[in-house]
């Protein structure tokens, strides 16, 4: 099993602590597993501890976005993309659950937004929007030197080539 370019488990770091415990949540029970007396259940602290160090819900969610958007742009930006592909795909199981995390913490964000509290969000827009940035550039790029050579361009789907059905014989 390849190491999750997502989760930190031996880290020291308080926050990476919380967004580990956090993920983890979203992976067995969803976005509504996310509170602070199961987050404090995870990080084995009381739920005022939690409280204490994130200020409220609010702020636990703004902290994970801050934190988990950082290793969702190394992960999109900071590691090249398969070959054939302009962006990059999840391939492991790992990878899929840090996409998956990532959708969840957007939900828990716009929730906190609808509630009057935008600080997740906006870190979650602004890494986005880093991301589609970088990718928008290399599609750029990619259509440009095609048209250069004279060649079309090969853009890669998000289907895993493994699981494609065999063509009968």
């Amino acid at each position: 099993m390849s190491p999750s370019p997502f989760l930190k488990p031996h880290s020291l770091a308080i926050p990476d602590q919380y967004v580990d415990a956090v993920v983890g949540l979203v992976q067995t029970g969803g976005v509504e597993r996310v509170t602070l007396g199961n987050v404090a259940r995870q990080l084995r602290v009381t739920p005022s501890a939690v409280h204490q160090y994130a200020g409220g819900r609010a702020g636990l969610i703004a902290l994970v976005a801050e934190w988990f958007a950082g290793r969702w742009s190394w992960w999109t930006l900071g590691t090249p993309p398969d070959e054939g592909h302009l962006v990059r795909l999840p391939h492991t199981e790992e990878e899929r659950n840090g996409v998956v995390a990532w959708q969840a913490i957007r939900e828990l964000a716009a929730a906190e937004a609808r509630a009057g509290r935008a600080a997740a969000l906006t870190r979650v827009v602004a890494a986005d929007e880093e991301v589609a940035a970088d990718e928008e550039e290399a599609l750029w790029i990619s259509h440009f030197l095609a048209f250069r050579t004279g060649r079309r361009p090969v853009l890669a789907d998000a289907r895993d080539d493994d699981a494609a059905p065999a063509l009968p014989t």
